[in-house]
């Protein structure tokens, strides 16, 4: 491992920790999004390092793929902490162009997934399984099926499609012929879905629920740099 991929991983672990612990300075909006951006930039850090150490070019659909995928959820992390009052009010408000760069991210990893994977029909049956789950969500708490909603069903299933098709790394992990990349893939694929329903808690069900929040970025930018690491591997 090298030097500068042992810096950029501390930098990342500095900067996750500033953000989680940033909440009694919620009144400082500009610090929110300071703090979450250079969050963003280091998991971006941490990938074009392991990239830059494998070369990019044993694999290069996947390290490219994953790299493009990263860069779409930090752009996504920059629309939603730019987001002001209540989400889904307005057609193209920060949160919802957030969705859509969160979408694009899902699919291009899932595309990688299958690429190396291959397509399995259980994937199809945990996205709309996810979004069966959205659905009875939504009904709970009488939310009418406007566009945000259905937007939300379509997001869920897409990443309930690529959190299964992560998933399924998991058996290519043997005792005797193992890739840490599969691993990697594996847990970052899951903590990617942990933190998205976690935030699918607190935004339909409990607004108040603080615990929430903390879970969903603890998972999210675990998974980011999993995925990450994932380039190291290749």
């Amino acid at each position: 491992m090298s030097l500068l991929l042992k810096l950029s991983l501390v930098i990342y672990a500095v900067l996750v920790t500033i953000y989680c612990f940033q909440k009694k300075f919620r009144s400082q909006r500009w610090l929110r999004i300071f703090s979450k951006m250079l969050c963003a930039v280091g998991f971006l850090l941490v990938a074009a390092a392991c990239g830059l150490e494998s070369g990019f070019r044993k694999e290069p659909l996947w390290s490219w793929g994953i790299f493009a995928a990263l860069a779409f959820s930090a752009l996504g992390d920059l629309f939603l902490v730019l987001q002001k009052g209540e989400a889904g009010r307005k057609k193209f408000d920060p949160f919802t162009l957030g969705g859509i760069s969160f979408f694009s991210a899902h699919v291009l990893f899932s595309a990688v997934f299958v690429y190396y994977r291959g397509f399995h029909w259980g994937t199809v049956i945990a996205a709309l399984g996810l979004a069966g789950i959205q659905l009875g969500m939504l009904a709970r708490v009488k939310r009418r099926l406007d566009l945000f909603s259905i937007f939300s069903l379509i997001y869920l299933a897409a990443l309930g499609f690529m959190a299964a098709n992560g998933f399924l790394f998991f058996t290519g992990i043997t005792l005797e012929a193992s890739s840490p990349y599969f691993l990697c893939a594996a847990v970052g694929a899951v903590l990617f879905l942990i933190s998205d329903l976690l935030l699918c808690y607190k935004l339909f069900l409990n607004g108040k629920a603080e615990w929430a929040e903390i879970g969903n970025t603890i998972a999210y930018f675990g998974g980011q740099a999993l995925f990450a690491l994932t380039l190291l591997y290749v």
